[in-house]
C-alpha cells in the first residue's frame, strides 16, 4: 500500500517518498519512527510526504525460524522493490528516504538504491540497528553487502555515535549524519495521567516491567535468573509484549526457582498506550537485550521519568548518557545475570537514585529526543539533498 499524506500544486514542495513499517499492525521501533514523523510533518504546507508500507505481514514478531524468513522475506523484497520503483516512475520524488534494520534485507536495500540512483533520485538509507561495530569488524559477507549498499546511497544514517565513527573510519568520503529516534512527550504525558493499569504493588514491594518482543535475544532468561538471585526482596516483574508458549515454559521453570514463580506475570500483547501505562508505573524499566539500535521504548520510559536498567548495546549508553555529566540510567553487559542482578540490588536499595535518575532521563528525552527535534533535524538533511 503507498500512502501519501499530503496533497499540493507548490512548485517548490519537497516532494518525499518514505519505504518504513507503519503502525498498525506493526509497533517496533522503524514503525514509530514513522508514526511520529507522519504526525509531525503531514500538514506541512512546503512537504508531500509519500509512504510505502514494508512491514512484514509474512510472519509473527516472536518466529524466527531462518527458513521462513529467507523464503518469505525473498517474496516480500520483490514485492517492496516493485512498489517503490513504480512510486519513483509515477511520482519522480525529490528524494527517497529507505528505513531498514539490515541483516537479510540488505540485497533488497542494494536493489533499491541502485533503482533510485539509476533514476536520478537522490537518496537516504535509515539504518535502525546498532551492530554495526560487530559487523565492520568482522568483514564478513553481511559487511561486503552492507559497505556496497551505504555507497549506493547518498546520506547513511545510524542511530548512535559508536555506529557514525566506525562506518566514517571504514568507509571515509561517505556522507554519515547520526540521528536519533523520537519520542512524544505530550502523548506519553497524557497517558501517565490516566493513572496505573493495575493495582500497585503490596508495600514494600517494587515492580520490574519490561516491555518488547519476548525471545530470547532480548535477555530475559538473563533477567528471569537475576531476580531468582534477588529473591530475598520482595519484587513483581511484569513482562509486556507477545510470547511463545515454550519460550514462556521455560522463563516459567526459572522462575519457579524462587518460590512458585508468582512474582512473574506475563501480561501479553498489548496497545501502546496501555503498554506505556505499565512503563510510566514501574519501580524500574528493564530491557537487558543482547542487540538493539536506538529502542523507543527506553525513549518511552525517558519521558515516562522511570530509572532504566539496560545492557551496554547499541544506542543505549548514549541515550543514557552513561559516565557523562547527565547520566540517567545503568548499563551492564548483555548476558550477565549476575551484573543485572547485582544492578537491581542496587536500585531497590536507593529510591533516592530511582528518583533521581528518573528526573534527569526525563530532562534528557525533552531536550534531545522529542519529536520537534528530531523532525527538525530530518528536515533540514532532506532540504540539503532535494533541493
Amino acid at each position: 500500500m503507498t500512502m501519501p499524506d499530503s496533497n499540493s500544486n507548490h512548485p517548490d514542495k519537497l516532494k518525499v517518498l518514505i519505504a518504513t513499517a507503519l503502525p498498525p499492525p506493526d509497533h517496533g521501533g522503524i514503525a514509530s519512527w514513522a508514526r511520529n514523523l507522519r504526525g509531525q510533518l503531514s500538514k506541512d504546507p512546503d512537504i508531500e510526504l509519500t509512504f510505502v508500507d514494508t512491514t512484514v505481514h509474512y510472519r509473527s514478531p516472536v518466529n524466527s525460524f531462518l527458513g521462513l524468513r529467507l523464503v518469505g522475506g525473498l517474496i516480500q523484497g520483490l514485492r517492496d522493490t516493485c512498489r517503490i520503483y513504480k512510486k519513483i516512475k509515477a511520482n519522480r520524488p525529490n528524494l527517497l528516504h529507505l528505513t531498514t534494520s539490515g541483516g537479510l534485507a540488505t540485497v533488497k536495500d542494494l536493489i533499491i538504491l541502485t533503482i533510485a540512483r539509476r533514476l536520478g533520485v537522490p537518496s537516504v538509507i535509515h539504518y535502525h540497528m546498532g551492530r554495526f561495530p560487530g559487523i565492520i569488524e568482522r568483514a564478513g559477507i553481511e559487511w561486503k553487502l552492507t559497505r556496497r549498499t551505504m555507497r549506493m546511497a547518498d546520506v547513511v544514517i545510524p542511530l548512535d555515535k559508536t555506529s557514525e565513527s566506525d562506518i566514517k573510519a571504514a568507509l571515509p568520503g561517505l556522507k554519515v549524519v547520526k540521528l536519533p529516534n523520537m519520542v512524544e512527550i505530550d502523548v506519553i504525558d497524557q497517558i501517565r495521567r490516566q493513572g496505573p493499569p493495575s493495582p500497585p504493588c503490596p508495600e514494600g514491594c517494587a515492580r520490574l516491567v519490561y516491555a518488547g518482543h519476548v525471545i530470547p535475544k532480548k535477555g530475559l532468561r538473563e533477567l528471569v535468573s537475576a531476580c531468582v538471585q534477588i529473591s530475598s526482596y520482595p519484587i513483581v516483574l511484569d513482562i509486556v509484549g507477545p510470547f511463545a508458549a515454550g519460550f514462556k515454559k521455560q522463563l516459567m521453570e526459572i522462575a519457579s526457582r524462587a518460590g512458585r514463580g508468582k512474582w512473574l506475570n506475563f501480561l501479553g500483547w498489548m496497545e501502546r498506550s496501555e503498554a506505556i501505562r505499565h512503563i510510566a508505573h514501574a519501580d524500574i524499566f528493564v530491557l537487558p537485550s543482547y542487540t538493539e539500535g536506538m529502542p523507543n521504548v527506553v525513549l518511552e520510559a525517558m519521558a515516562c521519568e522511570r530509572a532504566i536498567l539496560s545492557t551496554t548495546v547499541g544506542a543505549m549508553p548514549e541515550m543514557l548518557d552513561i559516565g557523562g555529566p547527565g547520566e540517567c540510567g545503568v548499563c551492564v553487559p548483555p548476558r550477565n545475570a549476575d551484573a543485572l542482578a547485582d544492578a537491581i540490588r542496587d536500585l531497590l536499595q536507593n529510591p533516592q537514585l530511582r528518583g533521581q535518575l528518573g528526573r534527569k532521563a526525563r530532562q534528557r528525552a525533552l531536550q534531545l529526543y522529542s519529536v520537534p527535534v528530531g523532525c527538525e533535524q530530518l528536515l533540514n538533511l532532506w532540504r540539503s539533498l532535494g533541493k
